[in-house]
């Protein structure tokens, strides 16, 4: 749960790098969850407290990352052109697949019997 000072509501910020510390009151904030969907955080939502470690690991090259609850995405709910398998329509053309198949296998033992005579 956030700080509350003067009635409003915060997340404190401590930034670390190389030795140097910064600390920030973040009042919102906008989070992109494991999943894709994206949040956005003020008041009572936001959290105690955030600390970014972060320094030169190489010449150039800064990585800073917060994860919140880390886990296996889960998709709630799928992009267009991406549903699930199989669909209503994939099940039908399943049967319908089938039907014609017995159709052409009786068509062709009935032409085969009818040959033979």
């Amino acid at each position: 749960m956030s700080l509350e000072v003067t009635g409003r509501r915060f997340c404190k910020l401590t930034h670390t790098e190389n030795g140097k510390v910064m600390s920030r009151r973040v009042h919102s904030m906008v989070v992109q969850a494991n999943d894709g969907r994206i949040h956005y955080l003020t008041g009572k939502q936001l959290p105690e407290y955030i600390s970014l470690h972060t320094g030169e690991l190489y010449s150039g090259a800064h990585l800073a990352e917060v994860l919140m609850r880390p886990g296996i995405a889960r998709l709630l709910s799928l992009p267009l052109g991406q549903q699930r398998w199989p669909s209503m329509r994939d099940a039908f053309h399943i049967i319908f697949g089938m039907f014609l198949m017995l159709l052409l296998m009786t068509l062709a033992k009935i032409m085969a019997a009818s040959m033979s005579v």
